[in-house]
């Protein structure tokens, strides 16, 4: 009786253990579905992740090789298309007649150059770099009061960045700097982070933005000599100060307006400058440019990118090409 009793309790408890079995595997289901839900969503996202990250390294890539292939294509062309666009300017002055009225000469001004690629659009600025007044050069010849003196002179009509020179060398002094050659002088400024306050600003900023427009008449590279030729008088003006008095100064560049093909042997020869005068100013002087600067602003619609590249033809190959990055 008791053994039937038992059977009868366990046949009665079957169908309980059976829905807890089926409830529990239930809900396992739907932990394991919650899971691959997550691992797929995961996924998902890291995909998206991979496929942005994916889409701005080619869009950098396309920026860097935009900006390397401008400043390779134009600047060993340099010296050919400013010779053409001076010959074109002279041409012009002619034909107005603006040297013969004795106004002020602005110099060769920059060649700017536009070009699209994608979604970047490529701003340039060329420059020849002899044309501007060297601040190295005033800076032996003529000591730091006078560099920091010319700085606002040369750069007001583009706006102002706060100033703050610091040389890297001492001045040498003007009797030494009178005697060395100005290319082995050594460069007391190598980048206009030591010029001007860069610190603090806004990269997406206008202020940024006047750097090329700010150094179009003063230079830190170079071999330290002016190309008269090309040079606007408020360049020309301190550096023949150097060695001439400012009359002298005055009638050397109005005798050069009134042929810029002129050699300036010949023009320093009807001033009759004594022989030490004559030599320091040769020294200052070049008729052949060997340094230019290409500025490359790359532009997209978030942001944009900047780069100075210096290019020397007759430095080393490891000086040739200097390029400063402002971003």
């Amino acid at each position: 009786m008791m053994s039937s009793q038992v059977a009868y309790r366990r046949d009665r408890d079957r169908p309980c253990r059976h829905k807890r079995r089926r409830g529990f595997l239930l809900l396992t289901v739907l932990v394991l579905l919650v899971i691959t839900g997550l691992i797929l969503v995961g996924f998902a996202r890291r995909g998206s992740r991979l496929a942005v990250q994916a889409r701005d390294e080619a869009a950098d890539l396309q920026r860097r090789w935009g900006m390397w292939s401008c400043q390779q294509a134009i600047l060993p062309q340099a010296e050919a298309i400013l010779a053409a666009l001076t010959l074109l300017q002279e041409q012009a002055i002619r034909r107005r007649g603006a040297a013969r009225r004795g106004g002020p000469v602005t110099g060769l001004e920059p060649l700017r150059i536009t070009q699209d690629l994608g979604q970047f659009r490529f701003e340039m600025l060329l420059a020849d770099e002899n044309a501007k007044l060297n601040l190295n050069t005033i800076y032996h010849h003529d000591g730091p009061a006078s560099a920091a003196r010319l700085l606002p002179r040369l750069t007001a009509a583009s706006g102002q960045l706060p100033l703050r020179p610091l040389p890297l060398v001492t001045s040498v002094g003007r009797n030494r700097a009178r005697e060395t050659d100005p290319r082995d002088l050594p460069p007391a400024f190598q980048s206009w982070g030591q010029v001007f306050d860069l610190t603090g600003l806004n990269p997406m900023g206008d202020a940024r933005d006047r750097l090329p427009e700010l150094t179009r008449r003063v230079t830190l590279w170079g071999n330290g000599r002016l190309n008269l030729r090309r040079a606007a008088d408020t360049a020309a003006e301190p550096v023949l100060d150097l060695a001439l008095s400012g009359s002298q100064t005055r009638q050397l560049l109005e005798k050069y307006r009134l042929g810029r093909e002129t050699p300036i042997a010949y023009l320093l020869q009807q001033l009759q400058l004594p022989e030490e005068g004559g030599s320091r100013l040769e020294k200052l002087l070049t008729a052949q440019s060997e340094c230019f600067s290409l500025w490359v602003t790359a532009r997209s619609p978030q942001r944009q990118w900047r780069e100075l590249t210096v290019w020397q033809t007759q430095a080393y190959e490891a000086e040739r090409w200097q390029t400063f990055r402002f971003e």
